[in-house]
């Protein structure tokens, strides 16, 4: 279970990192080792069952730790878990971006993937869809860490609180994907988040250095996906393995 500061920390940064291995709860070292042979299994081998068969996947999914770490952030009895599976980012033959090459990327690919205000936020149960990240094996800036923004998700929910009408408002929260400047192309074009509501103490969120959320292995990455966040290439010579 998350302290009282961990709790406090998720409330304004909108994204906390707990190593499941000291947690008390979370995993054991045999129980992340078969996460990750789990993760192996069904990446990298073709003919490995599907995750509903697997039963290294349901043994994870299904460790209460998960449970009990969304009901406790999302303020209720019950949660729901929808579960995507393994995830895989595997090298690839680019070089490590440039610092004005990060910057783009960030300033183009930064998005969010959930709409929701300020009393979604505040509400009781919390009215939010929970991103949990399990890391099965070392995440370096370089391994295609995941760039966030943290504290991005209350000046964009206080714009969805002025810009939103109260019958839209009753459709929320909404899986809704939504980027500061999206294109012609994008599905939630032209709907998007002005720069004006993408600050962090008056600095633009493309003038604002996202956090690579860096981690060892065994680190749970809880975080809304009302933030800012963007995914990133893998310049390093190993997989990035997460579920």
């Amino acid at each position: 279970m998350l302290t009282d500061a961990e709790m406090d920390t998720f409330d304004m940064d909108g994204v906390i990192l707990v190593d499941t291995l000291s947690t008390p709860g979370g995993l054991t070292p045999a129980q992340l080792d078969d996460a990750e042979s789990t993760w192996d299994r069904l990446t990298l081998n073709p003919k490995a069952p599907a995750k509903e068969q697997d039963e290294g996947f349901i043994r994870l999914i299904s460790h209460p730790f998960f449970e009990n770490i969304a009901k406790q952030v999302l303020r209720s009895e019950h949660v729901k878990l929808i579960e995507l599976g393994a995830t895989n980012r595997p090298p690839t033959d680019r070089p490590q971006a440039e610092p004005h090459e990060q910057r783009e990327h960030w300033a183009t690919g930064a998005h969010i993937d959930l709409q929701i205000t300020t009393a979604d936020w505040n509400a009781t149960p919390r009215r939010d869809l929970l991103a949990l990240w399990l890391w099965v094996n070392d995440v370096s800036p370089d391994r295609a860490a995941m760039r966030v923004l943290p504290g991005s998700h209350r000046p964009i929910m206080h714009h969805w609180d002025e810009v939103l009408s109260a019958e839209r408002k009753k459709s929320l929260p909404r899986c809704h994907g939504v980027l500061p400047q999206p294109g012609t192309s994008y599905p939630s074009y032209p709907e998007h988040i002005p720069r004006s509501a993408c600050t962090i103490d008056g600095v633009d969120y493309a003038d604002c250095e996202p956090m690579p959320v860096a981690v060892p292995r065994g680190t749970a990455q809880i975080f809304t996906q009302s933030m800012l966040h963007t995914a990133w290439h893998n310049s390093s010579s190993e997989p990035r393995k997460g579920f």
